[in-house]
């Protein structure tokens, strides 16, 4: 489980007390004081860790909700992030440090009070339901008899031209990946598919197809996309190192 702290500075004792108790749960856990280095581009860092979190907590006190800048940017890309998870999923936790209003784009998430000793135990109930979910997931993508087959679909695309065009042909671009035998390896194999085709912004959607012990399991991914283009095919391949994989285009005329 990646957590990510999205906090205000005024805040940093509280959430340095959060982020102990965290790590000392076994999570592995975000903050921009801890993980940022330097040199490196914060504004990029942040956007990225909050892009590929499993979880975020967003610390909320009586200064932070009044206060302007940066946080408040973090806030809307955490929501922006949150429409494009699945429904019913555990993916923004508001979490108050003191006696204070939840703001009206958080409220429609439950919120847990931290400053009451008993509901960091809820905390953990909500972090641990939403861990599980992933290994459930994982174990899925990573059964040491799976072959995966990717489906990106794109009804306009052709991979051989770079102009949109509303007359080309239906085109299915599927990736095959098979096992190698070792767990780790595979869904490490696994999420760096996936991540790479989010880096890609647009509107086609993609699924994975997990075929494990002669069943198939589909892992479909409604709310996220790509944006099947040639560089994507292009990055994709770069990625085929191995013989067990390859990549598919099947036209449909």
């Amino acid at each position: 489980m990646s957590i990510f702290l999205c906090h205000s500075s005024n805040d940093k004792a509280a959430v340095r007390q959060l982020y102990q108790m965290l790590l000392r749960g076994g999570f592995d856990v975000w903050l921009d004081e801890e993980m940022i280095l330097p040199g490196q581009d914060w504004e990029r860092e942040i956007t990225h860790a909050v892009r590929h979190a499993d979880t975020i907590i967003i610390c909320l006190s009586h200064g932070s909700i009044t206060k302007s800048g940066y946080y408040q940017k973090e806030i809307k890309l955490a929501l922006d992030v949150a429409d494009e998870k699945p429904d019913g999923a555990i993916f923004l936790i508001p979490a108050r440090l003191e006696e204070c209003d939840v703001p009206d784009r958080l409220a429609r998430f439950q919120w847990v009070d931290l400053y009451k000793p008993p509901e960091y135990s809820k905390l953990i109930k909500a972090l641990r339901s939403a861990e599980a979910k992933k290994e459930e997931a994982n174990n899925i993508a990573t059964d040491t008899n799976t072959r995966v087959e990717m489906g990106i679909w794109n009804p306009t695309f052709k991979p051989n031209e770079t102009h949109e065009s509303s007359s080309r042909s239906p085109q299915l671009i599927t990736v095959v990946l098979r096992s190698t035998g070792d767990k780790e390896r595979d869904k490490q194999r696994i999420k760096k598919i996936y991540e790479t085709l989010i880096s890609y912004e647009g509107e086609d959607r993609f699924s994975f197809q997990i075929f494990a012990n002669g069943k198939g399991h589909l892992i479909d991914f409604p709310d996220v996309t790509t944006r099947v283009c040639v560089e994507l095919l292009d990055h994709l391949k770069k990625l085929m190192g191995e013989e067990s994989w390859r990549v598919d285009e099947v036209l449909f005329l």
